[in-house]
């Protein structure tokens, strides 16, 4: 055995399918951490690829030491993280994905603010880069908030769990309150600790298709004690145009509802066993998530040019998925005011009940 796994201060966990366009250029941006390699683990979670990610993952095993190779039969993203999990000797964990890359940094500082404030998770920053054919078009950095924080106030860290499921919902004003335009919900901006993850039984749900990491964010902030934010862009997150994210999803609403149900177990349950009231800001944030996924649902599955349905066909499909549970009572309960201005078209037509409203939304949207 390497004598590094006595000092391992940061495992680096990738989830690897059919990733050989990209993977070199993330696996040399670990490389060069400003961390020694000795003090770092880099786990790749071969998940079936059929391309040459197999042999760069062998390759880069085979050369340097502190890099370990995990071959398993294709289960999706969840399940490789988990698979990295299960074998990782690190101190924290962090979780990068091989189609981007990552600071020099990225182990150090985050590293330094984990020892300094014990915290259970450290949140940090990203840029966001638009990639057309290689080329980068242009960037945006997400920034989560004006300046650091420690905190180990329930409220605030109830505030994290809310802006989780929708960037626009917080449990209260105060110090750790993040911008309302930044998604909470990935795993690449944070790094957790690993003792944490498993004395709450945490993993990345693998019964979802989708939204599985904001399942496993809202489940690990929920079991926080102490978490802090380094104002500092770390990581470097790419969008493609062919990205799965934009690609036509016929099985969405489906694969959505898996995730409300996951959801509102883990809310239901409450911090205390207590049953939760519609008021309570959880709920909320749930019911805003669900409109969302509504909203992307129409995107991705029914307004998509690639449904071969017809417009009548697609419409009765919209009108019965708005009288379906949970989006009925979403649509029903949701509080208004707390909705970003598009939201509240889709939950406006959603409560009418029409198609028609929700068309014409999509149209001006999204063209």
């Amino acid at each position: 055995m390497n004598n590094y796994t006595n000092n391992i201060c940061v495992s680096i966990i990738l989830p690897i399918y059919n990733a050989q366009k990209y993977l070199t250029r993330c696996l040399s941006s670990i490389l060069s951490q400003t961390m020694s390699q000795d003090n770092i683990e880099v786990i790749l979670v071969n998940d079936g690829s059929s391309d040459s990610s197999v042999s760069i993952c062998n390759e880069y095993a085979y050369i340097y030491d502190n890099i370990r190779v995990v071959h398993k039969n294709n289960g999706g993203a969840a399940s490789a993280r988990n698979a990295g999990l299960q074998i990782a000797k690190g101190k924290y964990v962090a979780f990068v994905d091989p189609d981007d890359y990552i600071d020099s940094a990225y182990c150090q500082l985050p590293y330094n603010e984990a020892i300094r404030t014990n915290a259970d998770i450290v949140i940090f920053d990203a840029v966001k880069e638009y990639q057309e054919d290689n080329v980068k078009e242009q960037s945006k950095e997400l920034c989560h908030a004006d300046y650091p924080f420690v905190t180990d106030n329930k409220e605030d860290i109830k505030s994290m769990r809310c802006q989780i499921l929708y960037p626009y919902m917080n449990a209260k004003g105060g110090k750790s309150i993040f911008y309302k335009d930044i998604p909470l919900a990935a795993p690449w901006d944070k790094l957790y600790k690993r003792s944490f993850l498993i004395s709450n039984n945490l993993e990345f749900p693998e019964e979802l298709e989708v939204l599985d990491d904001m399942s496993f964010n809202f489940m690990a902030f929920g079991k926080a004690t102490i978490v802090s934010y380094i104002h500092i862009p770390l990581y470097h997150y790419q969008v493609w145009s062919s990205s799965i994210t934009n690609s036509y999803r016929p099985d969405r609403p489906m694969q959505d509802q898996k995730v409300f149900r996951f959801l509102i177990s883990k809310i239901s349950e409450g911090e205390d066993g207590s049953n939760i009231s519609t008021d309570d800001i959880l709920l909320q944030a749930y019911y805003a998530r669900v409109i969302k996924s509504f909203a992307i649902c129409c995107r991705l599955c029914f307004y998509n040019k690639s449904n071969p349905l017809d417009k009548n066909d697609k419409r009765r499909m919209i009108q019965k998925l708005m009288g379906q549970e949970p989006y009925s009572i979403a649509f029903k309960n949701v509080n208004m005011a707390k909705l970003e201005w598009k939201l509240k078209a889709v939950a406006i037509a959603g409560k009418m009940k029409s198609e028609r409203l929700l068309h014409v939304l999509n149209k001006l949207q999204n063209g």
